[in-house]
Order: C-alpha cells, then structure tokens, then sequence
C-alpha cells in the first residue's frame, strides 16, 4: 500500500530565496531549492521519503556569497524538474495540484534545474498556464513571498490525497481521438 495518509498543504514563505539546482561532485545528489529569510533550507525535492539523501533528491540548500536578486512578488515553488519524460510523469508534476486547485491566481511557477531550459513545456500548457507564468531560476533569486506546495506524490515510495490533480487536469484538456487502439514507441525518443 502506497497510500500516505496525510494533508496535502501548501505554506508561504514571506522574503524567501529561491536556489537553482546544483550537482555536489562526488556524490550524484543536488542541492538547491527554497530557503526562508534567513538562507535556512526549507524544500527541495524528495523521491524517497525514507532516506533524507538521495540520487535525484534535493535535501539541502547551499550558502550564497554576495547580493541576490529580489522580484517583488509572489511564485509558487514548482520544485525540480529535468529533461527526462519518464520522471516528469512519475516525479516532477507532484507539486502542480496547487495549480489545478488553484486556477486564474495570477502567480508565477518558479522551478529549479540542471538544465538550461524547460523541455516539456507542453504539460504545463495542458494545464491551463502559459510560457510566461512559468520561471527557471537561474541565480539565487528572493521574492516577496513564496507559495511552497507540498509534493502531492513521491517517485519511490507513494502519494497522498491531491496526487491525480494534475493528471486529471492534463488529461481533461485532451479532446479523445475516437480510436480504438493506440501503439505507442520510444525508438525514436531522443
């Protein structure tokens, strides 16, 4: 049974930075994500609930030398998000129920990478934003206010109540075919 049975919440951090995503050498995990006021580390991305660290998983933030940059404004922390397909089904849309739970708020998406742009784009048109609601953060970036929603499922170990939201919503976008039968391929996914 996978089944968490917890609330699925979002909280506000008010003068929140946002970190970019970085590789640490020698060990294949990332450091990254959203810090309080103070640089204290407050979310990342978690594929396994029950190691703190882990490959793919962003557990810690890291210290920032100089100024950062402050938009004065509201996001909502996307989390990480890659290049890869498979993990955008089975990982990356966990934070989204708060979008489809939330439509029209006027509120950026701020995500974090290791890539320099966003490739899967067309699933955030699926639910209902368009290119310009949607930030990669580049730099240490502060904003006034940073809507943080919990991961509504994690890739390794289960999902909570607001899991399917995103889903539903991408799928109820979709005008069906008609087709009976549908043969699908990766031979030439590159």
């Amino acid at each position: 049974d996978y089944y968490i049975n917890e609330p699925t919440e979002a909280r506000a951090i008010d003068n929140g930075i946002i970190l970019p995503a970085k590789i640490v050498p020698d060990n294949s995990t990332m450091v990254g994500g959203v810090c309080d006021a103070d640089g204290h580390f407050i979310a990342g991305h978690i594929q396994n609930r029950k190691q703190r660290t882990n490959l793919g998983g962003i557990s810690d933030g890291y210290p920032v030398a100089g100024e950062i940059a402050h938009i004065k404004e509201t996001v909502i922390y996307g989390g990480f998000i890659g290049a890869h397909y498979g993990h955008m089904l089975t990982d990356w849309l966990s934070r989204m129920w708060w979008v489809v739970q939330n439509p029209g708020s006027g509120h950026k998406i701020a995500f974090i990478s290791t890539n320099a742009e966003i490739k899967v784009m067309q699933f955030f048109f699926m639910l209902g934003l368009r290119k310009e609601d949607i930030l990669l953060i580049k730099e240490p970036t502060r904003f006034d206010s940073i809507i943080v929603p919990d991961q509504s499922y994690y890739y390794q170990n289960g999902y909570k109540d607001k899991a399917m939201m995103a889903f539903n919503a991408i799928r109820d976008s979709v005008t069906p075919a008609g087709y009976k039968k549908v043969y699908l391929t990766r031979r030439k996914l590159n």
